[in-house]
């Protein structure tokens, strides 16, 4: 058993960790009930939505810790430590601490299963780039481009600390210099607004939320960034040319793939091309969005998950010994 100091120590960690697992439930619900109007609104304000999804369970943890840290320094109870009645002791014995366990746990093997899976793809890449790299067609196209040897039609951009736009020579015979200009516009797009970094995070973040919905969040996010690329390129080229550019890229990628009876993994075509076409030559009219709305969400789901943190503490421990 930990006492005084350390106990509370732990108290917090376990209640910073149920309020996280208590705000993504919420969330959850409430993803339910947005997911549908979402695509209303500016690609930006999508992007600042979702990250408040990702980020939210964070923010209020951090929230909590910053409203029971003082308990740390004071030698009379403070209401939090009133309700909770056990602050100055933690069983690490109990369900309290398997709770906090099995969650450090979990988390490290989600932080060891992305670290792993990031290195390795880099390893990959880093061996692509050496083997088949057309050192002659880079010098052409810039520094910031890798062309590789392939027949694949692939364009995508890849690297965390110094990211590049990687092309394969069967992309670049099939297009003109204005859909290779527009292509590389692109993914350099990519690069200057780190979505690289940012979808790495992004998909750590909602790492707590049930898989449907966190593969929903997570091409939703990518899809926003991609939409964000090309309209980033819409600066220097028509719209109607890029769209273009991405049907044509489509097109080369399909035929391949039933040329060799395999799925091609493409970066700069996703499966949500005809959004992409859809948004490039029919713009939209959004709607507006108060931030307002968020701040009463947020001030919401902070008053309900303390309720919850604290309804879910004492419905366990009425199973459950300390």
């Amino acid at each position: 058993m930990l006492t005084n100091e350390w106990a509370i120590i732990f108290n917090l960690l376990s209640i910073v960790v149920t309020a996280l697992l208590v705000t993504t439930v919420l969330l959850c619900f409430a993803w339910l009930a947005i997911a549908q109007y979402i695509e209303q609104f500016s690609l930006h304000m999508q992007k600042r939505i979702l990250w408040l999804f990702a980020s939210a369970p964070w923010l209020l943890s951090v929230i909590y810790v910053t409203f029971f840290v003082p308990s740390l320094f004071q030698s009379h109870n403070t209401i939090w430590l009133t309700h909770w009645h056990h602050p100055h002791e933690f069983y690490l014995a109990s369900w309290h601490g398997a709770f906090l366990f099995i969650f450090i746990l979990g988390f490290a093997y989600i932080l060891i299963r992305k670290a792993l899976t990031a290195s390795r793809h880099l390893s990959v890449l880093n061996s692509l780039t050496g083997l088949f790299q057309k050192k002659d067609q880079c010098e052409q196209l810039g520094f910031d481009v890798v062309v590789l040897e392939s027949q694949k039609p692939l364009a995508f951009s890849a690297g965390i600390f110094s990211p590049k736009c990687y092309v394969t020579s069967g992309l670049v015979e099939q297009l003109s210099d204005k859909e290779l200009d527009i292509i590389l516009g692109h993914e350099r797009a990519h690069i200057e607004h780190k979505d690289l970094q940012q979808k790495m995070l992004f998909s750590l973040l909602i790492s707590l939320f049930p898989k449907p919905v966190s593969i929903q969040l997570n091409r939703l996010f990518s899809l926003v960034a991609e939409k964000l690329a090309d309209t980033a390129v819409s600066v220097n080229h028509s719209k109607l040319d890029i769209a273009q550019t991405l049907i044509k890229s489509a097109r080369a990628q399909k035929l391949f793939a039933e040329n060799v009876g395999f799925k091609v993994v493409n970066y700069f075509i996703t499966d949500d091309v005809d959004s992409r076409v859809k948004a490039l030559i029919e713009p939209q009219e959004f709607r507006f969005f108060s931030w307002a709305y968020c701040l009463l969400v947020l001030a919401a789901l902070t008053v309900m998950s303390f309720a919850g943190v604290d309804g879910l503490h004492h419905l366990v421990e009425t199973l459950f010994s300390h």
